[in-house]
């Protein structure tokens, strides 16, 4: 919410609110637009989210740069940087891309929220639109669709971890 006055109103850099402008733009101008529109709210989703994701990070890298491959690799004479890039940050990252999935899921319904506070017309407007008006075959839909994303998701995640960490591949010898 301290967002729209700085950016919107004062120093009149973004819209207030709404997902684009009336009357509607053609071509690439529509598309600008558009994204004029939804910079806000993803840097507000951006910034929920963020602070999460690099306290994970700072505590899965702080435990795997004390294991003995990464001294192993130092006492072997690899340089610092990629010793930290390979070594270190490849699995540093599986909490993090667990994290992030989980928090994809979490940002469906969070983002109902910043859906109303920036008068944004998304999926999260309609749900909120069809519990007051109780239209209960589109809530259904609704929920469906983040059952099967967040499912989705999970799914993706899985087959993400063979190729983030090669010890969770399987040999077939």
């Amino acid at each position: 919410m301290l967002l729209i006055p700085v950016f919107a109103i004062q120093l009149r850099y973004l819209p207030a609110g709404d997902s684009y402008s009336i009357p509607r733009l053609e071509g690439w101008e529509n598309i600008k637009d558009v994204a004029r529109h939804a910079l806000m709210p993803a840097l507000v989703l951006t910034l929920a989210y963020l602070p999460t994701a690099f306290v994970i990070m700072r505590a899965a890298m702080s435990g795997i740069m004390e294991s003995d491959y990464i001294r192993t690799a130092r006492a072997k004479g690899v340089p610092n940087r990629w010793v930290v890039m390979k070594h270190g940050l490849r699995n540093a990252l599986l909490p993090v891309l667990t994290s992030f999935m989980v928090d994809l899921g979490q940002l469906l319904g969070g983002v109902t929220v910043i859906e109303a506070v920036f008068n944004y017309r998304g999926i999260g407007n309609m749900m909120f639109e069809a519990v007051k008006s109780r239209d209960y075959p589109l809530l259904q839909g609704g929920f469906l669709l983040f059952t099967i994303t967040i499912l989705t998701l999970n799914i993706l995640t899985e087959l993400l971890y063979p190729y983030m960490d090669p010890r969770l591949r399987r040999t077939t010898t």
